[in-house]
Protein backbone atom coordinates (compact mmCIF):
# COMPACT_ATOMS: atom_id res chain seq x y z
CA UNK A 1 0.00 0.00 0.00
CA UNK A 2 1.23 3.26 -0.93
CA UNK A 3 1.16 6.25 1.33
CA UNK A 4 3.24 9.27 2.09
CA UNK A 5 3.60 9.30 5.45
CA UNK A 6 5.17 12.50 5.77
CA UNK A 7 2.08 14.05 3.47
CA UNK A 8 -0.80 12.44 5.05
CA UNK A 9 -3.90 13.87 3.24
CA UNK A 10 -7.72 13.30 4.06
CA UNK A 11 -9.03 10.88 1.94
CA UNK A 12 -5.64 9.18 1.62
CA UNK A 13 -7.09 6.10 3.70
CA UNK A 14 -10.44 6.70 3.86
CA UNK A 15 -11.87 8.05 0.93
CA UNK A 16 -14.35 10.89 0.26
CA UNK A 17 -14.03 11.42 3.97
CA UNK A 18 -13.21 14.95 4.67
CA UNK A 19 -14.42 16.33 8.04
CA UNK A 20 -16.36 19.67 7.43
CA UNK A 21 -17.34 20.46 11.20
CA UNK A 22 -16.39 19.30 14.36
CA UNK A 23 -13.15 22.27 13.75
CA UNK A 24 -12.10 24.05 16.93
CA UNK A 25 -13.80 26.98 18.08
CA UNK A 26 -11.23 28.77 19.80
CA UNK A 27 -7.61 27.59 21.13
CA UNK A 28 -5.95 29.07 24.05
CA UNK A 29 -3.05 29.90 21.83
CA UNK A 30 -5.50 32.41 19.31
CA UNK A 31 -6.22 35.87 19.78
CA UNK A 32 -9.68 36.36 19.70
CA UNK A 33 -10.10 39.82 18.52
CA UNK A 34 -14.07 39.75 17.26
CA UNK A 35 -16.35 37.51 19.84
CA UNK A 36 -18.67 36.75 16.94
CA UNK A 37 -16.28 34.77 15.47
CA UNK A 38 -16.59 32.01 18.09
CA UNK A 39 -20.67 32.72 17.38
CA UNK A 40 -19.91 32.01 14.06
CA UNK A 41 -18.36 28.86 13.93
CA UNK A 42 -20.29 26.90 16.34
CA UNK A 43 -23.48 27.86 14.29
CA UNK A 44 -21.22 26.59 11.52
CA UNK A 45 -20.74 23.05 13.56
CA UNK A 46 -24.14 23.17 14.29
CA UNK A 47 -25.58 22.95 11.08
CA UNK A 48 -23.15 21.52 9.12
CA UNK A 49 -23.85 17.90 7.37
CA UNK A 50 -21.55 15.64 9.34
CA UNK A 51 -19.79 13.32 7.08
CA UNK A 52 -18.95 11.23 10.22
CA UNK A 53 -22.58 10.16 10.43
CA UNK A 54 -23.36 6.45 10.30
CA UNK A 55 -19.57 5.87 9.74
CA UNK A 56 -18.50 3.45 12.34
CA UNK A 57 -15.45 2.17 11.11
CA UNK A 58 -12.10 4.22 10.22
CA UNK A 59 -8.44 3.08 8.55
CA UNK A 60 -5.54 4.43 10.73
CA UNK A 61 -1.85 4.46 10.41
CA UNK A 62 0.00 3.03 13.35
CA UNK A 63 2.71 5.00 15.20
CA UNK A 64 3.40 1.90 17.75
CA UNK A 65 1.91 -0.42 19.97
CA UNK A 66 2.48 -0.83 23.54
CA UNK A 67 1.22 -3.55 26.23
CA UNK A 68 0.14 -1.83 29.47
CA UNK A 69 1.83 -0.68 31.06
CA UNK A 70 4.79 -1.20 29.16
CA UNK A 71 6.76 0.69 26.63
CA UNK A 72 6.43 1.32 22.94
CA UNK A 73 7.17 -1.17 20.45
CA UNK A 74 8.83 0.57 17.82
CA UNK A 75 10.52 -2.72 16.45
CA UNK A 76 14.18 -3.27 15.55
CA UNK A 77 15.36 -1.52 12.76
CA UNK A 78 19.34 -1.84 12.40
CA UNK A 79 20.53 0.75 9.68
CA UNK A 80 23.39 0.37 7.32
CA UNK A 81 25.91 2.99 6.89
CA UNK A 82 24.72 4.92 4.25
CA UNK A 83 26.96 8.26 4.04
CA UNK A 84 29.15 10.05 6.33
CA UNK A 85 26.30 12.50 6.72
CA UNK A 86 24.24 9.64 7.86
CA UNK A 87 26.50 8.45 10.32
CA UNK A 88 26.17 11.50 12.33
CA UNK A 89 22.64 11.30 13.27
CA UNK A 90 23.33 7.14 13.47
CA UNK A 91 22.18 7.04 17.48
CA UNK A 92 19.00 9.43 16.90
CA UNK A 93 17.38 7.37 13.72
CA UNK A 94 18.16 3.83 15.17
CA UNK A 95 15.10 2.15 16.71
CA UNK A 96 15.56 -0.45 19.03
CA UNK A 97 13.26 -2.90 20.48
CA UNK A 98 11.90 -1.83 23.76
CA UNK A 99 10.74 -4.50 26.81
CA UNK A 100 7.25 -5.11 27.89
CA UNK A 101 6.72 -5.15 31.46
CA UNK A 102 3.47 -7.13 32.44
CA UNK A 103 0.02 -6.35 31.09
CA UNK A 104 -1.87 -8.79 28.55
CA UNK A 105 -3.64 -5.48 27.01
CA UNK A 106 -2.36 -4.39 23.40
CA UNK A 107 -2.69 -0.94 22.09
CA UNK A 108 -1.87 1.29 19.74
CA UNK A 109 -1.40 5.01 18.97
CA UNK A 110 -3.11 5.93 15.76
CA UNK A 111 -3.59 8.58 12.98
CA UNK A 112 -6.62 8.85 11.60
CA UNK A 113 -5.87 11.41 9.11
CA UNK A 114 -9.54 12.65 8.42
CA UNK A 115 -10.07 12.84 12.33
CA UNK A 116 -6.71 14.92 13.33
CA UNK A 117 -5.84 16.90 10.41
CA UNK A 118 -4.76 20.02 12.27
CA UNK A 119 -2.44 17.77 14.71
CA UNK A 120 1.66 17.93 13.91
CA UNK A 121 2.57 14.88 11.29
CA UNK A 122 4.84 12.76 13.31
CA UNK A 123 6.62 11.00 10.59
CA UNK A 124 7.99 14.67 9.55
CA UNK A 125 10.64 14.49 12.97
CA UNK A 126 13.64 14.12 12.83
CA UNK A 127 14.39 11.48 14.75
CA UNK A 128 13.03 9.06 17.26
CA UNK A 129 12.78 11.39 20.34
CA UNK A 130 10.40 13.75 17.86
CA UNK A 131 8.43 11.09 16.72
CA UNK A 132 7.05 9.48 20.53
CA UNK A 133 6.68 13.43 21.77
CA UNK A 134 4.74 14.12 18.44
CA UNK A 135 2.63 10.73 18.74
CA UNK A 136 2.17 10.97 22.46
CA UNK A 137 1.31 14.20 23.13
CA UNK A 138 -1.60 14.35 19.69
CA UNK A 139 -2.89 11.22 19.19
CA UNK A 140 -5.28 8.76 21.03
CA UNK A 141 -4.41 4.95 21.82
CA UNK A 142 -6.85 2.04 20.37
CA UNK A 143 -7.14 -1.37 22.06
CA UNK A 144 -7.11 -4.43 20.04
CA UNK A 145 -10.15 -5.78 19.97
CA UNK A 146 -9.27 -9.45 21.38
CA UNK A 147 -6.64 -11.66 22.57
CA UNK A 148 -6.56 -12.88 19.12
CA UNK A 149 -6.04 -9.76 17.40
CA UNK A 150 -3.48 -8.07 19.92
CA UNK A 151 -1.60 -11.06 19.60
CA UNK A 152 -1.19 -10.09 15.56
CA UNK A 153 -0.83 -6.38 16.57
CA UNK A 154 2.42 -6.86 18.80
CA UNK A 155 4.43 -7.33 15.56
CA UNK A 156 3.17 -4.29 13.78
CA UNK A 157 5.35 -1.71 12.52
CA UNK A 158 5.41 2.36 12.53
CA UNK A 159 3.20 3.31 9.19
CA UNK A 160 1.26 -0.52 9.10
CA UNK A 161 -2.23 0.17 8.57
CA UNK A 162 -5.54 -1.01 10.45
CA UNK A 163 -9.12 -0.64 11.07
CA UNK A 164 -10.44 1.24 13.83
CA UNK A 165 -14.35 0.62 15.06
CA UNK A 166 -16.27 2.85 17.07
CA UNK A 167 -18.92 2.42 19.16
CA UNK A 168 -20.63 5.76 20.02
CA UNK A 169 -21.27 8.67 18.04
CA UNK A 170 -18.50 10.74 18.96
CA UNK A 171 -15.76 8.30 18.27
CA UNK A 172 -14.56 8.25 21.69
CA UNK A 173 -14.63 4.63 22.29
CA UNK A 174 -13.01 2.57 19.51
CA UNK A 175 -10.87 -0.35 19.48
CA UNK A 176 -8.54 -2.27 16.69
CA UNK A 177 -10.57 -4.99 14.72
CA UNK A 178 -8.47 -5.85 11.83
CA UNK A 179 -5.15 -5.23 10.05
CA UNK A 180 -5.07 -3.64 6.59
CA UNK A 181 -1.71 -3.54 5.84
CA UNK A 182 1.76 -4.55 7.53
CA UNK A 183 4.51 -2.22 6.99
CA UNK A 184 8.19 -2.87 6.49
CA UNK A 185 10.20 -2.29 9.41
CA UNK A 186 12.59 0.40 7.73
CA UNK A 187 10.07 2.78 6.74
CA UNK A 188 10.19 4.60 9.69
CA UNK A 189 13.74 4.13 9.83
CA UNK A 190 14.25 5.70 6.24
CA UNK A 191 11.83 8.92 7.08
CA UNK A 192 14.04 9.55 9.94
CA UNK A 193 16.99 9.41 7.97
CA UNK A 194 15.69 11.74 5.33
CA UNK A 195 14.44 13.97 7.41
CA UNK A 196 17.78 14.09 9.91
CA UNK A 197 19.73 14.04 6.84
CA UNK A 198 18.11 17.78 5.91
CA UNK A 199 20.29 19.44 8.50
CA UNK A 200 20.24 23.71 9.00
CA UNK A 201 19.87 25.20 5.52
CA UNK A 202 21.67 27.43 3.95
CA UNK A 203 24.65 26.92 5.85
CA UNK A 204 23.36 28.44 9.80
CA UNK A 205 23.84 27.26 12.64
CA UNK A 206 23.60 23.80 12.85
CA UNK A 207 21.66 23.24 16.01
CA UNK A 208 18.97 24.76 14.21
CA UNK A 209 16.46 21.95 13.28
CA UNK A 210 13.99 23.30 10.23
CA UNK A 211 11.24 21.68 8.66
CA UNK A 212 11.68 17.98 8.35
CA UNK A 213 12.15 16.78 4.68
CA UNK A 214 12.21 20.25 3.17
CA UNK A 215 13.25 20.45 -0.35
CA UNK A 216 15.89 23.16 -0.97
CA UNK A 217 14.49 23.68 -4.70
CA UNK A 218 10.42 22.88 -4.62
CA UNK A 219 10.71 22.08 -8.24
CA UNK A 220 7.46 20.65 -8.04
CA UNK A 221 5.61 24.30 -6.98
CA UNK A 222 7.93 26.39 -9.08
CA UNK A 223 8.00 24.70 -12.63
CA UNK A 224 4.09 23.95 -12.88
CA UNK A 225 2.47 21.57 -15.24
CA UNK A 226 -0.57 22.90 -15.86
CA UNK A 227 -2.13 23.89 -19.49
CA UNK A 228 -5.05 25.70 -18.78
CA UNK A 229 -6.16 27.68 -15.63
CA UNK A 230 -8.11 26.13 -13.07
CA UNK A 231 -11.98 25.92 -13.15
CA UNK A 232 -14.51 26.26 -10.08
CA UNK A 233 -15.45 22.36 -10.25
CA UNK A 234 -11.76 21.53 -10.27
CA UNK A 235 -11.01 23.04 -6.74
CA UNK A 236 -14.43 22.25 -5.16
CA UNK A 237 -13.20 18.39 -6.31
CA UNK A 238 -9.78 19.17 -4.56
CA UNK A 239 -11.47 21.02 -1.48
CA UNK A 240 -14.74 19.71 -0.44
CA UNK A 241 -14.72 21.76 2.38
CA UNK A 242 -15.66 24.75 0.51
CA UNK A 243 -18.65 25.99 -0.70
CA UNK A 244 -19.33 26.48 -4.92
CA UNK A 245 -20.11 30.57 -4.17
CA UNK A 246 -16.47 30.65 -2.71
CA UNK A 247 -15.27 28.21 -5.38
CA UNK A 248 -16.53 30.46 -8.06
CA UNK A 249 -14.77 33.53 -6.40
CA UNK A 250 -11.36 31.96 -5.98
CA UNK A 251 -11.74 31.58 -9.82
CA UNK A 252 -13.04 34.96 -10.14
CA UNK A 253 -10.30 36.73 -8.31
CA UNK A 254 -7.80 34.64 -9.76
CA UNK A 255 -8.63 36.06 -13.43
CA UNK A 256 -9.51 39.31 -12.69
CA UNK A 257 -5.77 39.91 -11.44
CA UNK A 258 -3.29 41.51 -13.96
CA UNK A 259 -2.10 39.81 -15.32
CA UNK A 260 -3.75 37.14 -13.83
CA UNK A 261 -3.04 34.05 -11.80
CA UNK A 262 -3.99 30.56 -11.80
CA UNK A 263 -6.77 30.11 -9.30
CA UNK A 264 -4.93 26.52 -8.22
CA UNK A 265 -2.23 28.14 -6.87
CA UNK A 266 -4.76 31.39 -5.23
CA UNK A 267 -6.97 27.76 -3.65
CA UNK A 268 -3.59 25.85 -2.19
CA UNK A 269 -2.71 29.34 -0.59
CA UNK A 270 -5.64 29.94 1.38
CA UNK A 271 -6.03 26.23 2.20
CA UNK A 272 -2.59 26.65 3.70
CA UNK A 273 -2.79 29.87 5.21
CA UNK A 274 -6.23 28.61 6.96
CA UNK A 275 -5.04 25.63 8.50
CA UNK A 276 -6.54 23.69 5.94
CA UNK A 277 -9.82 25.03 6.99
CA UNK A 278 -10.94 27.51 4.28
CA UNK A 279 -12.19 29.74 7.38
CA UNK A 280 -12.76 33.46 6.80
CA UNK A 281 -12.52 33.85 10.79
CA UNK A 282 -9.60 32.38 11.20
CA UNK A 283 -7.08 33.96 13.68
CA UNK A 284 -3.66 32.85 14.83
CA UNK A 285 -1.86 33.46 17.77
CA UNK A 286 -0.47 36.65 16.46
CA UNK A 287 -4.00 38.17 15.48
CA UNK A 288 -3.20 37.78 11.85
CA UNK A 289 -6.54 36.81 10.65
CA UNK A 290 -8.74 35.72 7.37
CA UNK A 291 -8.13 33.75 4.28
CA UNK A 292 -4.58 34.62 3.91
CA UNK A 293 -4.19 35.78 7.57
CA UNK A 294 -4.26 39.11 7.07
CA UNK A 295 -1.90 41.33 9.59
CA UNK A 296 -3.28 44.41 11.26
CA UNK A 297 -0.90 46.65 9.45
CA UNK A 298 -1.99 44.98 6.21
CA UNK A 299 -5.68 44.96 6.71
CA UNK A 300 -5.17 48.71 7.28
CA UNK A 301 -3.54 49.24 4.30
CA UNK A 302 -6.20 47.81 2.39
CA UNK A 303 -8.70 50.19 4.12
CA UNK A 304 -10.48 47.86 6.65
CA UNK A 305 -9.33 46.23 9.86
CA UNK A 306 -8.68 42.37 10.89
CA UNK A 307 -11.89 42.86 13.01
CA UNK A 308 -14.00 43.81 9.92
CA UNK A 309 -12.38 41.06 8.24
CA UNK A 310 -13.16 38.28 10.57
CA UNK A 311 -17.14 39.39 10.76
CA UNK A 312 -17.61 38.81 6.98
CA UNK A 313 -17.79 36.09 4.90
CA UNK A 314 -15.17 34.47 2.99
CA UNK A 315 -17.05 35.27 -0.30
CA UNK A 316 -16.59 38.83 0.90
CA UNK A 317 -13.11 38.65 2.32
CA UNK A 318 -12.00 37.71 -1.19
CA UNK A 319 -12.64 41.39 -2.20
CA UNK A 320 -9.65 42.36 0.00
CA UNK A 321 -7.95 38.83 -1.01
CA UNK A 322 -7.72 40.29 -4.70
CA UNK A 323 -6.82 44.23 -3.65
CA UNK A 324 -3.85 42.59 -1.40
CA UNK A 325 -2.20 40.36 -4.33
CA UNK A 326 -3.38 43.06 -6.63
CA UNK A 327 -0.97 45.09 -4.60
CA UNK A 328 1.80 42.87 -4.44
CA UNK A 329 1.78 42.43 -8.08
CA UNK A 330 2.30 46.29 -8.61
CA UNK A 331 4.86 45.93 -6.77
CA UNK A 332 7.10 42.47 -7.48
CA UNK A 333 5.60 41.70 -10.86
CA UNK A 334 3.23 39.02 -12.07
CA UNK A 335 2.60 35.28 -10.21
CA UNK A 336 3.98 32.71 -12.49
CA UNK A 337 4.14 29.79 -10.44
CA UNK A 338 3.28 28.73 -6.80
CA UNK A 339 6.51 29.84 -5.14
CA UNK A 340 5.59 33.19 -6.50
CA UNK A 341 1.70 32.73 -5.06
CA UNK A 342 3.13 31.46 -1.88
CA UNK A 343 5.72 34.28 -1.02
CA UNK A 344 3.20 37.23 -2.13
CA UNK A 345 1.77 35.91 1.34
CA UNK A 346 5.11 35.02 3.15
CA UNK A 347 7.72 37.40 1.84
CA UNK A 348 6.94 39.32 -1.54
CA UNK A 349 10.36 40.76 -2.04
CA UNK A 350 10.76 37.09 -2.81
CA UNK A 351 8.42 36.86 -5.47
CA UNK A 352 10.03 36.09 -9.17
CA UNK A 353 13.33 35.44 -7.50
CA UNK A 354 13.07 31.61 -7.76
CA UNK A 355 12.80 28.65 -5.18
CA UNK A 356 16.86 30.00 -4.18
CA UNK A 357 16.01 32.92 -2.89
CA UNK A 358 17.82 33.70 0.21
CA UNK A 359 15.03 35.41 2.09
CA UNK A 360 17.64 35.28 5.09
CA UNK A 361 20.27 37.18 3.47
CA UNK A 362 17.53 40.01 1.89
CA UNK A 363 15.70 40.32 5.73
CA UNK A 364 19.53 40.90 6.79
CA UNK A 365 20.28 43.47 4.34
CA UNK A 366 17.70 45.53 4.03
CA UNK A 367 15.96 45.05 8.07
CA UNK A 368 18.83 44.39 10.29
CA UNK A 369 20.37 40.47 10.95
CA UNK A 370 17.84 40.52 14.15
CA UNK A 371 15.18 40.81 11.96
CA UNK A 372 16.58 38.00 9.44
CA UNK A 373 17.13 35.89 12.29
CA UNK A 374 13.90 36.22 13.93
CA UNK A 375 12.04 34.83 10.83
CA UNK A 376 14.37 32.31 10.75
CA UNK A 377 13.72 31.63 14.10
CA UNK A 378 10.16 31.59 14.06
CA UNK A 379 10.40 29.34 10.75
CA UNK A 380 12.25 26.71 12.35
CA UNK A 381 15.40 27.56 10.13
CA UNK A 382 13.59 28.51 6.88
CA UNK A 383 15.74 30.59 4.96
CA UNK A 384 15.19 30.10 0.92
CA UNK A 385 11.80 30.72 -0.52
CA UNK A 386 11.43 27.30 -2.15
CA UNK A 387 11.72 25.64 1.14
CA UNK A 388 8.87 27.70 3.05
CA UNK A 389 7.00 26.50 -0.35
CA UNK A 390 8.05 23.16 -0.58
CA UNK A 391 6.49 22.81 3.14
CA UNK A 392 2.90 24.46 1.96
CA UNK A 393 3.46 23.18 -1.24
CA UNK A 394 2.63 19.32 0.43
CA UNK A 395 -0.93 20.07 1.86
CA UNK A 396 -2.28 21.47 -1.32
CA UNK A 397 -4.85 19.20 -3.26
CA UNK A 398 -5.13 20.98 -6.29
CA UNK A 399 -2.09 20.34 -9.09
CA UNK A 400 0.33 22.61 -9.82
Amino acid sequence: MEVDYRNILPGQLNPDLTPTIGTPIARSSNIIDDPMSIYRRSIKNVFAPNIFDNVSTLRAIVLYVYQAPGQPILGSMPLKQRSKADTADANSVHLVQYGIEGGDEVYIKCMIPEAHLQNPNPFEASDTAGFLSIADTFYPAYMAKNKEIGSDCKGLMPGSIVEVRFDDPNRSIGYISSIVHRATNHILGDLMLQNSAQGAFNGGNPTTTPFAGIDQDAGAAYNSGREQLATAQELLDAYPQISPELANKIVEVGNNLEPPMDPAWLANVINFETGYTFDASAVNQIGATGLIQFLGSTAKNLGTTTEDLAAMSDVEQMEFVEKYFQQKIDQNGPIENANDAFMAVFYPPAMGKGPNFSIYDHAARTKGPRFAEAIRRSNRGITRSGQYTDLAFRKSRVLN
